[in-house]
């Protein structure tokens, strides 16, 4: 089910969206009268990222003590991930397109490191939670990924 919301009136200025999946802003250049923003099945839109995995053994030689950012101890096997620009708590669902497999992990942890980052890494998931999408052989993948409610 899709639905539509109008979201204003303006005249060449910079409109916040106010739909509750798209939080971007529309650059408008000449005179709108109205906008209609539409979502599709009230989803948030699907991104995609670089992802890689860390295990206890990584922390470790980290020099970190196994505490996460959360202040929760750091358990490979649990469905965790670490990054920077979401809340602790908050869930995504990442799948890889290579396989179609996906998994649900919840962010209780800060990383990965921030020159990785700038390498377009913007996920370190669990152990357990990069190997339910994929072989850790494989280091880092390309997924999609959503918030999860």
């Amino acid at each position: 089910m899709s639905t539509a919301m109008k979201v204003g009136v303006c005249t060449g200025l910079t409109l916040m969206s106010i739909s509750p999946v798209a939080n971007q802003s529309l650059e408008l250049l000449n005179d709108i009268e109205d906008i209609i923003v539409t979502t599709v099945n009230d989803q948030p839109p699907i991104d995609t990222a670089l992802v890689s995995w860390y295990s206890m053994e990584s922390v470790l030689k980290a020099g970190d003590c196994g505490i996460t950012a959360s202040g929760k101890k750091f358990n490979e096997e649990e469905l965790t991930f670490a990054c920077w620009h979401l809340d602790f708590g908050d869930r995504v669902r990442f799948f890889n397109p290579k396989n179609g497999t996906s998994v649900v992990a919840t962010c209780n942890d800060r990383g990965p490191a921030k020159r990785l980052v700038k390498q377009g890494r913007l996920f370190d998931l669990s152990r357990a939670a990069f190997s339910e999408i994929a072989n850790i052989k494989l280091g880092v993948i390309e997924v999609e990924w959503e918030i999860y409610k």
